[in-house]
């Protein structure tokens, strides 16, 4: 009997998560052509199709554009690729103050992470960068913005590095979600409006501004606290002489 699939969550949404470990193996040009035409082919607003996109896949390159990242960013020096999306507000429709080309980029864009996601590929968004350094390095014109940078590749089959990026997520909360009877309502709008004094839980963005930026600081101090005692520890076991130098360096941001 043929197993019925259509009642089944695809193992694709199950299974994505962001990461920052890779094995250093590379796309091939067969892979990279079906990752633009899933993007290709997303659906916009009347077809307006705002998104353009600046693929970097030399490692000089990408090491290049990722002095336009964020500190914590500087993990992409490992990716296959990097997927730069840009777009322009004129591209698409403005309607009652809302501006949609956003919208039809994250469409574009999620389909292109599926795709990569069926392929055994695994991807990670990022919107920490450098704007005006970002358009230098790549040549972008106004009035053209940089929507997000997209890394990729094969993800590592190291149990230590896949454990340390399990604790990283679970630290920061990465792996929670809302229960669906607190974001999906029948028929008409039954929740609640105070997020942070209601839900069981609540992701930092629907906080307070003063409250968000006290657990950010937390859960990134936490974060950075219990992946330093790690990586000592073990190293430490490893290399016995070696540990004391492998933390100052994680310490200073100079390895992650």
């Amino acid at each position: 009997m043929k197993k019925d699939v259509e009642n089944e969550l695809a193992p694709e949404i199950l299974q994505r998560k962001s990461v920052s470990h890779w094995n250093g193996e590379k796309c091939s040009e067969e892979i990279w052509d079906l990752l633009i035409e899933a993007a290709r082919l997303a659906p916009s607003s009347w077809n307006h199709q705002p998104a353009r996109y600046i693929i970097i896949k030399d490692e000089k390159n990408i090491r290049a554009l990722s002095q336009c990242l964020h500190r914590t960013n500087q993990w992409v020096s490992d990716a296959s690729g990097l997927i730069v999306q840009v777009a322009k507000q004129e591209d698409d429709d403005r309607t009652d103050g809302k501006d949609y080309y956003l919208y039809d980029c994250g469409l574009a864009m999620m389909s292109l992470i599926y795709q990569a996601q069926i392929m055994g590929l695994m991807c990670r968004q990022m919107i920490g960068w450098d704007e005006r350094q970002v358009k230098q390095r790549l040549d972008i014109p106004e009035p053209y913005r940089v929507v997000v940078i997209t890394a990729l590749g094969f993800p590592s089959k190291s149990g230590f590095r896949s454990t340390v990026q399990d604790l990283k997520r679970n630290l920061t909360q990465q792996n929670r979600r809302y229960k669906v009877n607190q974001v999906f309502f029948r028929e008409k709008w039954n929740g609640k409006t105070n997020h942070e004094s209601h839900c069981e839980y609540a992701p930092s963005f629907l906080l307070s501004p003063s409250t968000r930026k006290k657990v950010q600081h937390v859960r990134f101090y936490t974060d950075i606290i219990g992946l330093l005692v790690i990586y000592t520890l073990v190293n430490s076991f490893r290399y016995p002489f070696n540990g004391s130098y492998l933390f100052i360096q994680y310490s200073l941001g100079l390895r992650f």
